[in-house]
């Protein structure tokens, strides 16, 4: 008969962690002694039976609070290889979880100890039916309890030959079944994607006692893993942290792979992010291709999110790269984030570990170049201040004060700096500005470097000081004027560019003849293929009476004067034309002037008289030279005549006694073979000549001209045809 301890005993065998509390054991407590093997059966199949179809995520969550939980879960992780290392990822998604914080422990020592993989990437497991399903179905088949004790201690051998062998795979296989399904496994396993692992998942908590114990069982902290695969699985907006971060793009564009450390910065979990560099994580945060387009650090984190203590403590304490592990231009430094984000004060921290200060970033900006910009957009004098210590710091490391980089702008910071003042007068310390502008020269910008405009800083100024502001704006710019041009004197100007005398006389409009004659005076002279336009140019402005290039111009080659005149005669200016040839009337003998005398007489409303440019013997003419249409001189003046009414007849008159008196020859034919008196006397019998074939309006037109024309011969008071007859025998 069966006594009631009998009873207790069957009841508690029904209940399973009471039989196993009977024996002893506490079932919270995972122990070196796989007691679920010598549970008895009907308790493995019951709970296997109910195990089948759920997975471990829903069991845990069902199960808490529940005095089976252990027992449960440690059942269902002995179940299927598979399953240990997901339960390690439902320990890390949920250790933040309020009630959570212990049993995710709890569950990653329980995982770990069956050989769950804390470093294995996440992979989505087809549903498996259960294999102590299947042992279940069997032990009802064979009801025998001596059959099931055996079926027992074969499956606690099982157990004891996995963890020995440190084998995962399912109980009650055989041998052979056992190396084929490791080979398999194998094959899968390399043929995995790296997606991500826990250490991943558990970087974005706030539970440092799961992120140490995971690190503890050997998570690596420099494992890769996709970047949006990990943000999607956190439920994170990327697009959110992009903008939080200031002055670096994290090219969510792309994907890339990257370390926990650049979860748990983007996401500022300092006790995590501290736990990751106690554990030697590396500088670097992403893996990418050696030629990727930029470098993500933890300094470039640390910068972009103004933490100066990280900062620090990456430059003193890790000896973290300064540059960012950045090695050639297009890509951003921590130092240019800084100073796209207006932090002074990480710049100078920054610049104390001397860092490359010349690298162009993305956009195409060296640190000077950024500095410059930021100097030129400060209003507030500390601000100014502050930006002036920066680059001179940044000097002092030898920043290369010409650099361009990549720009496409190709301008250098002082040229940068000389256009920004040209839109901007309200706000300027000009005391500063003199003293950045003398401490970049004096570390090497060159005053002629030209931009990509073809315009040099010093030639920019120059304009600006001829343009029509007020005076004291002109006072404070001379100043820096001075300097550029002290400093230019032993630079080579450039040779496309205009000097800096021509252009003040090109640019003068009345104020500041005193720049001009400071340039001439300091022997900024104008150059010789210049002087032509500069002397139209003096004219022109109204300058004829200070005319301080006089001695400068007396001693130019004998080109160079003719050019000059040539310059006079196309601009029609009698009075320049006037006094080169009382200036150079000597040196002039026995120049050719046929190019100047063709455009005295074709040139319309000339103001030099042919016939004066003619009868001055300074200039010898080739009266047989042949121009358009093989017409010499002489025909030139008989078309001149003849095409414009406002060339009066004295005039031509005039200019062929001239050209006849030095030997021109009356009879030499055009390109129509006809002599100039020829060509004359075709065209006076086509005047006379009225056709009938017209309308009557058309002859009346004729009538007019002819009477017109015969009007203006009369005041002449000549004969047109014994006029030239007379001039051209």
């Amino acid at each position: 008969m069966e006594t009631q301890s009998d009873q207790d005993v069957d009841a508690m065998v029904s209940d399973g962690v009471s039989y196993y509390a009977y024996l002893g054991q506490d079932p919270s407590i995972p122990s070196s002694v796989n007691w679920l093997g010598i549970m008895p059966k009907i308790v493995l199949d019951n709970i296997s039976e109910w195990l089948k179809n759920v997975d471990l995520t829903r069991l845990a969550r069902c199960a808490k609070g529940n005095i089976h939980e252990s027992a449960i879960r440690t059942l269902y992780l002995r179940s299927a290889k598979k399953q240990h290392s997901s339960a390690i990822f439902w320990a890390a998604e949920v250790c933040d979880y309020p009630g959570y914080r212990e049993d995710c422990i709890t569950t990653l020592d329980l995982a770990v100890n069956y050989l769950g993989d804390v470093n294995a990437f996440y992979q989505e497991y087809e549903e498996e039916e259960s294999v102590h399903g299947e042992e279940a179905q069997t032990a009802q088949a064979e009801p025998n309890n001596q059959e099931n004790q055996d079926d027992r201690g074969n499956q606690n051998n099982q157990y004891s030959q996995q963890d020995e062998q440190g084998n995962e795979n399912e109980g009650g296989q055989g041998e052979g079944e056992e190396e084929t399904e490791t080979e398999g496994e194998k094959k899968k396993e390399k043929e995995i994607v790296p997606t991500f692992t826990p250490l991943h998942i558990a970087a974005g908590s706030h539970n440092t006692a799961f992120l140490r114990r995971l690190i503890e069982h050997g998570a690596r902290t420099n494992i890769i893993g996709s970047r949006s695969l990990v943000f999607e699985k956190l439920e994170i907006n990327e697009q959110s942290i992009n903008n939080r971060l200031k002055g670096i793009d994290l090219h969510i564009d792309q994907d890339y792979f990257v370390f926990p450390l650049f979860v748990s910065m983007v996401l500022r979990r300092l006790k995590a992010t501290e736990l990751f560099i106690a554990s030697e994580a590396d500088q670097n945060l992403i893996s990418l291709q050696e030629d990727a387009s930029f470098s993500l650090t933890r300094l470039h984190i640390a910068v972009a999110q103004d933490d100066r203590h990280l900062v620090k403590g990456f430059l003193q304490h890790c000896h973290d790269d300064p540059d960012g592990l950045v090695t050639r231009h297009g890509m951003r430094t921590p130092l240019h984030t800084a100073i796209t984000n207006k932090n002074v004060q990480l710049a100078i921290d920054i610049l104390s570990f001397h860092p490359n200060p010349n690298f162009a970033s993305d956009d195409f900006q060296t640190p000077l170049m950024q500095v410059t910009h930021q100097f030129l957009a400060s209003t507030h004098t500390d601000k100014i201040r502050e930006w002036m210590k920066v680059a001179f710091a940044l000097l002092e490391i030898n920043a290369d004060a010409d650099a361009i980089g990549n720009s496409f702008a190709n301008d250098t910071p002082l040229m940068t700096l000389i256009q920004g003042i040209g839109g901007q007068w309200t706000g300027i310390s000009w005391i500063r500005l003199h003293e950045f502008v003398e401490k970049i020269i004096s570390h090497g910008a060159d005053p002629w470097r030209q931009g990509h405009a073809g315009q040099s800083p010093l030639y920019v100024l120059n304009s600006y000081l001829h343009k029509p502001w007020d005076k004291h704006i002109i006072l404070k710019l001379m100043p820096i004027f001075n300097i550029m041009r002290s400093s230019s004197r032993s630079r080579p100007q450039p040779p496309l560019e205009d000097s800096l005398a021509y252009q003040s006389m090109v640019t003068y409009q009345g104020k500041e003849l005193r720049v001009l004659k400071a340039l001439i005076d300091d022997g900024d002279l104008v150059r010789n293929e210049e002087l032509p336009g500069a002397m139209v140019a003096f004219l022109n402005n109204r300058l004829v009476h200070c005319y301080p290039l006089k001695l400068h111009w007396r001693h130019m080659p004998l080109d160079s004067i003719t050019a000059a005149f040539e310059a006079a005669v196309t601009a029609r200016d009698k009075k320049l034309f006037l006094r080169l040839k009382g200036d150079f009337q000597r040196r002039l003998l026995g120049v050719d002037g046929t190019t100047m005398a063709r455009d005295v007489i074709v040139t319309r409303h000339q103001k030099i008289k042919p016939a004066d440019f003619f009868s001055e013997p300074t200039f010898n003419f080739r009266l047989d030279e042949r121009f358009a249409g093989r017409k010499t001189l002489l025909h030139l003046v008989v078309q001149r005549v003849l095409d414009d009414k406002q060339f009066s007849e004295k005039m031509a008159v005039a200019a062929a006694n001239c050209l006849v008196g030095r030997g021109a020859d009356v009879l030499l034919t055009d390109g129509e073979g006809r002599t100039p008196g020829e060509r004359l006397d075709t065209a006076a019998g086509r005047r006379r000549r009225v056709g009938g074939t017209g309308d009557d309006d058309d002859d009346e037109e004729e009538e007019e001209e002819e009477e017109e024309e015969e009007g203006e011969d009369d005041d002449d008071g000549d004969d047109e045809e014994g006029v030239w007859l007379f001039c051209l025998l």
